[in-house]
């Protein structure tokens, strides 16, 4: 190749801007796990400087002039080979970066570490007066950020773009143009169904000791690798990859209810099997990176939802489970074990809620960041715009504002375009699901038996060996021959529950 030498040299860079990007990861985790609260303000000077570095390393004058040599002999729209790929996604990154000025970046870097401490404290006060003034800003600076990239059609696009690439508003919008009112009258129907069937409810205490036991074998057993990994207590859960050989996965635990925390683990796990396994051998470049949060919450969702709340999954680790809990397990069967779990109930907190009524979640978020972005709602109108929102697609008064607004840690990183990514992966993963079970032989026996390498291997070829060799509209369409659609997760969810409540 002509230019071997400046693509080299662009791989030594991207190593650096990735090696910083895991030094990054580590001090938030760190922040979230184990950092003395007095550390914040120092804590936030670090992820404030060490963002400026990659920005600085991204946006460097032999990046570009690196990128766009190359560029003048490579089709990096139509073709998909190695050399390609990289090139076009580091040039979308430099043409990113470069439109917003480092002041910038090193400002919302500094205030949403500050304002991480002030979002906990609101919510254990259940006062969002509290997290106002930061979140005023952190907003004020995402328009800012979202006018500097620029945009078509919303602002909002600019910066969903950044967690899902090449994905627009208007899509997303059609997307739950079909879902929202599929799922409320779903929702309707099971509550009406549930009544007649009385699900049990699952009544501890489940000591905490023996929960965390039982959550390692599960995750070990779906392939996540605890030489490579961890498993932490935080406030909000959450997965992180360090870097090759060091993924990290958190949950919290509830005393009362086992399931909580198993389902979390679950979940975490889903990303970091994701992780741990892209190609070692491309770290630094996009082919050793996931394609979007979308499908890498498609990853989670399915472990978790498809997989962990399935008959099939419980046939094999009930018993298990039971092991550990003799006495607060002991009296119930399966079937209602199993309608325990995936009981349909309206509820304030969207990491707690069902897989039915999930997306309603999800879809009040969007609104409102849409207009927060597009400047139709002030940071100081959220709670009456949230619980306004909420009451009309549950059917239920937010009591304070830890239940509403502030629940999510979300918006306190500024990470604003994110929460559409949760839909998506749900609808991704039942795209995924649908193909699974046609492509692996006799997979629901399989589970039953607590073996789910075949699964994992399948998903390791279609999606983790990948890397972001296409997007995720395109990789999705490869493995499942369909374009994204809410249908396959509204046909999964009513065949699943109808085969239920039978």
């Amino acid at each position: 190749m002509k230019h071997q030498k400046e693509f080299e040299t662009l791989k030594e860079i991207f190593k650096k801007i990735t090696d910083l990007r895991g030094i990054r990861r580590l001090l938030s985790w760190d922040q979230e796990t184990y950092m003395p609260k007095t550390g914040q303000e120092n804590r936030a000077a670090q992820v404030s400087l060490i963002s400026s570095l990659i920005h600085e390393l991204l946006t460097s004058e032999e990046t570009g002039r690196l990128i766009n040599a190359i560029c003048e002999e490579v089709d990096i729209e139509n073709s998909e080979d190695d050399l390609s790929v990289c090139i076009k996604h580091w040039k979308r990154e430099y043409d990113r970066a470069t439109k917003i000025p480092n002041t910038l970046v090193k400002e919302l870097a500094y205030k949403s570490a500050l304002a991480h401490e002030t979002w906990i404290k609101a919510k254990k006060s259940k006062d969002f007066s509290i997290f106002l003034p930061d979140l005023s800003s952190l907003v004020k600076l995402s328009i800012e950020k979202a006018k500097c990239l620029g945009f078509e059609d919303h602002p909002y696009d600019a910066l969903l773009d950044e967690f899902e690439p090449e994905v627009k508003t208007k899509e997303i919008e059609g997307l739950f143009k079909e879902l929202v009112p599929e799922t409320q009258q779903l929702i309707e129907t099971l509550l009406t169904k549930q009544k007649a069937n009385k699900a049990t409810s699952l009544k501890g205490p489940f000591p905490i000791k023996k929960q965390k036991h039982l959550a390692t074998i599960m995750a070990n057993a779906i392939g996540y690798d605890l030489e490579s990994g961890r498993i932490d207590t935080v406030v909000h859960p959450f997965s992180t990859k360090i870097g090759p050989g060091d993924c990290r996965i958190t949950t919290r635990w509830n005393e009362k209810d086992f399931t909580e925390a198993i389902f979390s683990i679950l979940h975490e796990a889903g990303h970091g099997i994701y992780s741990q396994n892209l190609p070692a051998e491309h770290y630094g470049t996009p082919l050793g990176e996931s394609v979007s949060l979308g499908i890498h919450e498609s990853q989670s969702r399915l472990w978790e939802n498809f997989i962990g709340r399935s008959r099939a999954f419980w046939i094999y680790f009930l018993p298990i489970a039971k092991g550990f809990f003799p006495v607060e397990l002991k009296k119930i069967a399966l079937e209602e074990f199993l309608q325990a779990i995936n009981k349909v109930t309206p509820s304030f907190i969207r990491v707690e809620a069902d897989e039915v009524t999930y997306n309603l979640h999800i879809f009040l978020r969007f609104e409102i960041e849409k207009d927060l972005i597009a400047g139709n709602l002030l940071p100081q109108d959220i709670p009456d715009a949230w619980n306004s929102l909420f009451e009309k697609l549950f059917g239920l008064k937010v009591p304070d504002d830890s239940l509403g607004c502030l629940q999510d840690v979300h918006w306190s990183g500024a990470s604003f375009g994110y929460f559409p990514t949760y839909t998506l992966g749900n609808i991704y993963a039942a795209m995924l699901f649908k193909s699974a079970q046609k492509e692996i032989i006799d997979l629901p026996i399989l589970i039953e038996l607590g073996l789910f390498k075949e699964l994992f291997l399948w998903l390791k070829e279609k999606i983790y060996t990948q890397g972001k060799r296409y997007n995720s509209s395109r990789l999705i369409q490869k493995i499942t021959g369909q374009e994204p659609q809410s249908k396959y997760l509204i046909d999964y969810l009513k065949e699943k529950y109808e085969n239920l409540y039978y």
